[in-house]
């Protein structure tokens, strides 16, 4: 249980990091960020919920 926790937690700090990433790539690729940016996001409440805990979005 413990460590299942543990990869939830290190899978939603990976999603933060990979959506901040998304979200610093150029004009040009805005659309497809913005796409990747939203599928991060989900991702991220679906983790949060797994995990019980609250991220400062």
């Amino acid at each position: 249980m413990v460590k299942k926790k543990f990869n939830a937690v290190y899978e939603l700090n990976k999603a933060i990091k990979n959506g901040f990433d998304v979200a610093r790539k150029s004009d040009t690729d805005k659309l497809i960020g913005r796409r990747e940016f939203k599928n991060a996001l989900a991702r991220i409440s679906l983790l949060e919920k797994k995990v019980g805990v609250k991220s400062g979005k």
